[in-house]
């Protein structure tokens, strides 16, 4: 970057800043903005992103409404199509992403800026951000704006924490528009529903956070869905899981919330989020360890549901996850006490790393 030309502050001086707590003003955060986001288009241009069928709703949605509906297929016969779409796709994902979303996402699954972007639509068709961000934007002068700010920042959380798992885990051979589709469904069902398989002290949480959202001018529907939230993150996982064991998706729900619930896994994860990271490699170490809890989460769930059987009268969610413990015999009931004591105390970067590992090993992987 040429610092001296858009004012950006010296090395010297941003170590300075952070040894004092003092970030980056408004003004330097927006010409971070704009160079992520040229770099992001000139990636995206540069590949076959743009041709993608589905991406043509980029295009459309680039145009005021009145042109969309009397000048569609000039629209679509753009000879700057490819240079729009990749416009509007690298402002979306910057803009839901923050500057160093590509940077991160590189660092964290070796993806590029192409590969990120089609992970970023999947997972905006899948969990419907479009809408909750239109929602959102409907609140304009009828709550305050650091309550709009919350709100925004709530999706900004879905997509930070949710974005590496599509990149790692979505085959993206059929197009963006089949994998969008195919979570769509499943997750429009977990939205319904997933306040049934929660633990009840999470569901408490959460409807107590929808009630305060409400009280101060949040529509019912708009509060309950971004409430939800942080549980509706765990989704992916059970449509994998649920696709892989050929199980039903309301058995594999409840089951997971169960190991959750049994390991400390969400206080885990939620503390894990607020670690601060010293530098790079604490950051890619406290990652590392948070995908190695997922996989385990997932193994463990995949297994329970295996080993204690199936039709009416089988065990489901706590009761699957007990009678499943009490097989394992004494290496099980210690690593329980442990990850117990993990998440009832102060989460550091190591007590992390050994809540990960101990999860593995209960895993078998």
């Amino acid at each position: 970057l040429e610092r001296s030309v858009e004012y950006l502050a010296d090395d010297a001086t941003l170590m300075a800043r952070a040894r004092s707590g003092i970030g980056l003003t408004r003004p330097e955060i927006s010409v971070l903005l704009a160079y992520a986001k040229l770099a992001t288009h000139d990636a995206l241009l540069e590949s076959d992103v743009p041709d993608d069928p589905f991406m043509s709703r980029e295009l459309m949605l680039y145009f005021p409404r009145a042109m969309r509906e009397r000048f569609p297929e000039t629209i679509e016969g753009h000879r700057l199509r490819r240079e729009i779409v990749a416009t509007a796709l690298a402002n979306a994902l910057i803009d839901r992403g923050g500057p160093t979303i590509v940077s991160r996402l590189s660092d964290e699954t070796g993806a590029g800026a192409p590969l990120v972007a089609r992970a970023f639509v999947v997972l905006r068709e899948a969990f419907g951000l479009d809408a909750l961000d239109r929602a959102i934007d409907a609140l304009d002068n009828h709550v305050p704006g650091a309550l709009q700010l919350d709100l925004y920042g709530r999706l900004q959380d879905l997509l930070i924490a949710r974005l590496p798992w599509f990149v790692r885990h979505v085959d993206l051979a059929a197009g963006v528009e089949a994998a969008g589709a195919r979570f769509r469904t499943a997750i429009d069902e977990l939205t319904r529903t997933i306040g049934a398989y929660v633990p009840d002290m999470r569901r408490t949480a959460l409807m107590d956070q929808q009630g305060e959202w409400v009280r101060a001018g949040v529509p019912e529907e708009l509060a309950r869905r971004i409430a939800i939230l942080p549980a509706l993150s765990a989704a992916p996982d059970i449509v994998l899981v649920a696709e892989r064991g050929q199980k039903p998706l309301a058995d594999v729900a409840a089951t997971l919330f169960a190991v959750d619930e049994t390991f400390g896994l969400g206080a885990i994860t939620a503390g894990a989020r607020q670690l601060t990271a010293g530098d790079h490699y604490d950051r890619v170490a406290r990652d590392r360890a948070l995908e190695q809890i997922e996989a385990a989460r997932r193994r463990v769930t995949s297994t329970v549901l295996e080993q204690t059987g199936n039709g009416r009268k089988a065990p489901r969610g706590r009761d699957a996850v007990e009678a499943w413990l009490s097989s394992q015999g004494p290496d099980a009931a210690r690593i329980r006490s442990l990850m117990a004591e993990i998440a009832g105390g102060d989460l550091s970067l190591a007590r992390l790393t050994v809540a990960a590992g101990l999860l593995g090993d209960l895993a078998g992987g």
